[in-house]
């Protein structure tokens, strides 16, 4: 665990975890860790990331070339943050990285948020930090409705009639997070 101000460089390669090693790396306030190499995660690796007070801009977590993610990745709220509408959490840079990451995390877990908000995950480059490193995973505040489509139906004439006969989960549109599915019984395509 990393607490306080400044950076910690690794010469060569980070390894936080594999698949037999559970791993462990922790940052709070404006603390970085720079791998000058491999950033290397497995399966049993666990990043914490507590949110900021100030500067979400900073990514505490660097690596000189693309980041080898798998594992956990565990967001906290221990200061009891309120992210507004449109904010970015930057969370991994890379000067490597000029599109979509090869790898992700295996699980993320995010803290809710008040006012019908919530964390989109982002990854890949999608933005500049200082020193040439692009953003390569970061947390976006939106709307929930925004990410779901719900809204208030103009009419209720369209309901299923049925019993939910099972719940699955499923990644439909390739954005890298699965979908609720409800199945019901009837006719097909009601």
């Amino acid at each position: 665990e990393i607490t306080g101000f400044g950076t910690m460089q690794v010469r060569g390669d980070v390894r936080v975890g594999d698949d037999d090693r559970f791993g462990r790396v922790s940052v709070e306030a404006q603390s970085i860790v720079l791998a000058m190499g491999t950033w290397r995660q497995g399966s049993l690796g666990r990043l914490d990331y507590e949110l900021p007070i100030s500067a979400p801009w900073y990514a505490p977590f660097s690596s000189t070339s693309e980041p080898v993610l798998g594992g956990t990745l565990s967001v906290r709220n221990g200061l009891n943050v309120k992210p507004a509408l449109g904010e970015t959490y930057n969370i991994f840079a890379s000067p490597e990285v000029e599109g979509d990451l090869a790898t992700r995390f295996d699980l993320v877990s995010l803290p809710g948020l008040d006012d019908g908000h919530v964390f989109r995950l982002q990854y890949g480059a999608d933005s500049e930090r200082s020193g040439g490193y692009n953003t390569v995973v970061s947390l976006v505040v939106e709307a929930f409705d925004s990410l779901v489509g719900f809204s208030d139906p103009d009419t209720y004439d369209d309901v299923i009639d049925g019993v939910a006969t099972g719940v699955e989960t499923a990644d439909l549109n390739g954005d890298g997070a699965d979908e609720i599915l409800v199945s019901v019984a009837g006719p097909a395509g009601s």
